[in-house]
């Protein structure tokens, strides 16, 4: 997903050139609104002395805007202020399980996870959830405003709330910062007798199997390597994965002997022939 993000300065935030080791997702207490990105940016450009918060990035269910340069700290869950970069959802702590699975929440979150997932590309931070107890020893990855206050207890706030789709969020991030499905293979130069697939794979992964040994990965398949050089007295016939997914199996019949040889592919291209 391409953005274009307008930027609109806070008020309150401090120039600094912090390292950026977390992406804390916050809501705003404000209504899911069309305009509800442009609205709190604006609270944040004209807000008082009195309250001094900010965040980096306000997000809708059609646009974001920024507040805040990444490089600078914004005042917005003090324990993870100088090493974070904040995204504010329109919407409630409160919201129930389906209020974040209805139409608004889902684009909102989409193009959130669209950009959480380039500034973990851009700061090396890990599409994983801290929770309170790895904020404390600097874990890095994404975490909650509720986490920052359980971990560091300088605030109160409970945000996003506890319906928030955290996991959902996360593998979104993930799946965006796979991008869109690539070939990890050689050129096709033998029939494909099967296709492999391991549900920790993903729906859309899978590998197709050569009758040469050649193995083609796609739509994120992980690649243990091809047969290369190894002659086979006959074709591969067969094809499976192992229970844990950490090795490829190909059955080929031996012409001479008319046993069925097994040569166990393993995760590094590695292999050894079993009878």
């Amino acid at each position: 997903m391409t953005l274009q993000i307008p930027f609109l300065r806070a008020r309150w935030f401090t120039t600094a050139n912090k390292q950026n080791d977390l992406i804390v997702i916050h809501d705003m207490e404000y209504p899911e609104r069309w305009d509800a990105a442009e609205q709190v940016a604006r609270y944040f450009a004209t807000m008082s002395a009195a309250s001094k918060a900010s965040a980096h990035y306000c997000i809708d269910n059609n646009s974001i805007v920024q507040c805040v340069l990444d490089k600078d700290v914004a005042y917005a869950a003090p324990g993870a202020n100088h090493d974070g970069i904040h995204l504010e959802h329109a919407g409630y702590a409160a919201q129930r399980p389906v209020e974040w699975a209805d139409p608004y929440s889902s684009a909102e979150l989409a193009i959130s996870a669209s950009l959480a997932a380039q500034l973990c590309q851009k700061y090396g931070i890990p599409p994983e959830f801290v929770a309170a107890p790895g904020l404390k020893v600097n874990h890095r990855g994404i975490t909650t405003h509720a986490e920052v206050s359980r971990a560091f207890k300088q605030t109160t706030h409970t945000d996003p709330g506890v319906n928030f789709p955290i996991d959902h969020y996360i593998d979104m991030v993930r799946n965006e910062m796979m991008g869109p499905p690539k070939e990890v293979h050689t050129v096709v130069n033998a029939p494909v007798v099967t296709i492999l697939s391991h549900q920790s794979w993903g729906p859309a992964a899978y590998i197709q199997v050569g009758a040469d040994g050649g193995t083609f990965s796609w739509g994120g398949a992980p690649n243990f390597g091809s047969l290369g050089n190894v002659q086979l007295n006959s074709p591969v016939v067969d094809g499976a994965v192992t229970p844990t997914a950490k090795a490829i199996l190909f059955s080929a019949q031996m012409v001479a002997s008319s046993t069925l040889v097994t040569l166990l592919m393993l995760s590094k291209g590695a292999w050894a022939v079993r009878r």
